[in-house]
């Protein structure tokens, strides 16, 4: 930031930078992130939990879910943001191959919940179904 602001042929000194920096709480360690990402894994439960609530929009039995639709639903509870919805996903999401392809029988966007569980979890969670009705892109 020092180097920044020199840059900018602006005053580098050490209070001009902290006023360029988030006061209050210290940044946040590794240890502490995935301590509180564990917490949230707590309060999912267990994986057929997860996979039942997941399981609501898989229309074909297929152990993937069309990704608008679930982003929309987790986006409109108010507890999570697109983007945070998209980063979760994120490595899951793959197209739709085959029957029940969207609509005019064209490929759709999938978020493969079988093998999401299973990677968190672990286990024979995975099934069939994902592998066979998507496709990673």
């Amino acid at each position: 930031m020092a180097a920044a602001l020199a840059g900018l042929g602006l005053d580098a000194g050490p209070g001009a930078v902290a006023a360029f920096l988030p006061r209050g709480a210290p940044p946040l360690s590794l240890a502490a992130y995935l301590g509180g990402l564990a917490a949230d894994l707590g309060r999912v439960g267990r994986a057929d939990e997860l996979r039942e609530a997941l399981g609501a929009f898989d229309a074909g039995d297929e152990g993937v879910v069309e990704v608008g639709e679930l982003k929309g639903a987790l986006v409109g509870l108010g507890t999570l943001t697109e983007g945070e919805v998209e980063r979760v996903m994120e490595g899951f999401v793959g197209r739709r191959i085959g029957k029940g392809a969207g609509l005019g029988g064209k490929s759709a966007e999938v978020f493969r919940y079988e093998e999401f569980i299973s990677s968190i979890w672990g286990g024979g969670g995975g099934g069939g179904g994902a592998e066979e009705g998507a496709r990673r892109h």
